[in-house]
């Protein structure tokens, strides 16, 4: 008969472990496999596992555990792309505290989870695995916004190409809005919500048309005043604008611009100017939007009529990015004064916004 021996305080004999640690952790492994549990509950956490070679699942109980704790945590967790779920010893998970320091086998100093994610010594598939002693660490790695408010947040995600998206207001999937991301320009993480390239689409358009948005996002568009409001209300965005005309470019930046909310007529707030091509936009800071039917500039005229285009017009304009395409009769063409005046009609012309804060999420994304 095989020696039998106490298990810990709850009076059952178990039998004695016979194999090496390797084969008893791989025997564990394979029963817990083939009951699911731990990448189950990995799944419903909306997580995959990094395609990682030769990697033993080791102490299924301190994973689940480790699960556990994610679950609590994973809000915080979640502002590091990439960031581990480790499998820990169960003596060591006992007293495990993400807010307090612990040693990290082979860092030779104390970290803290909460603080020191981004840390790069030792990685796999860009995200960090804590050696701690006789411990066999797992990686998952999930998507950082599962429904991106902004291009910033989808090119954090790993979406590098410009293109279609569809992001969601506030991050609330009851509001999907699709928008064109340039993710090339200045790092990227842009929404472009007006174009101007071809001439193929009229802009003369009236205030229901440019309250909802319209045209190709492929090609020439206005992505709408409300979706604008939206975006914007729901945090600090910079602008940038585009410019190019017979192989010459130029640019300009603001670091602060939104939109308000349609009591105002969608008034225009931007400000903090550098570039290019010139500070025409702060012109029109603090003016309401205007279409031809809807007049709401300072002028003695019509300025949408006049200029046959739909602006944030003050009395008249130093921007009329909307005006007829190819028309350079005074101030009625595509016109960014600073740059080509009013007499020229710009060839190419985008505006873009994007998170204030992104060179900080940029640099967070970088180190971690």
């Amino acid at each position: 008969m095989a020696s039998r021996r106490r298990s810990g305080g709850i009076g059952l004999e178990a039998p004695v472990r016979t194999g090496s640690p390797r084969q008893r952790t791989a025997a564990r492994v394979r029963r817990r496999g083939r009951r699911g549990g731990v990448h189950q509950r990995l799944r419903r956490l909306g997580l995959r596992r990094l395609p990682l070679p030769s990697i033993i699942l080791g102490n299924a109980q301190s994973l689940r555990n480790k699960v556990d704790e994610l679950q609590a945590n994973v809000k915080h967790i979640s502002e590091y792309r990439d960031a581990c779920v480790i499998a820990l010893t169960e003596t060591w998970l006992k007293d495990y505290d993400p807010t307090q320091d612990f040693d990290i086998d082979g860092f030779g100093q104390p970290y803290r989870l909460d603080r020191d994610a981004q840390i790069t010594g030792k990685s796999l598939g860009g995200g960090v695995c804590f050696y701690i002693t006789v411990c066999v660490c797992v990686c998952v790695a999930g998507v950082l916004y599962r429904h991106p408010r902004d291009c910033s947040q989808a090119l954090l995600n790993g979406d590098t190409s410009s293109g279609l998206y569809t992001i969601y207001v506030g991050g609330d999937e009851n509001q999907p809005v699709q928008v064109y991301c340039d993710m090339g320009t200045d790092g990227g993480g842009w929404i472009v919500f007006l174009r101007r390239q071809s001439g193929k689409l009229e802009f003369f358009r009236n205030w229901k048309n440019y309250t909802g948005g319209f045209g190709d996002m492929n090609d020439e568009f206005w992505l709408g005043l409300s979706n604008l409001h939206k975006i914007t209300a729901g945090g600090q965005y910079e602008l940038r604008v585009d410019l190019r005309d017979k192989g010459e470019a130029a640019y300009a930046q603001y670091d602060k611009f939104s939109v308000s909310e349609p009591r105002t007529r969608y008034k225009v707030h931007v400000g903090g100017y550098s570039g290019t091509a010139g500070d025409s936009m702060t012109y029109h800071h603090g003016r309401p939007f205007s279409t031809y039917d809807h007049d709401n500039d300072i002028a003695v005229t019509n300025c949408a009529l006049s200029y046959k285009g739909a602006f944030w017009y003050k009395n008249c304009h130093r921007v009329n990015l909307m005006g007829r395409y190819g028309d350079n009769s005074h101030s009625k063409g595509v016109n960014w004064f600073h740059w080509k005046g009013h007499e020229h009609s710009i060839e190419f012309a985008e505006m873009k916004i994007r998170p204030s804060n992104f060179r900080n999420l940029e640099g967070r994304r970088k180190r971690s």
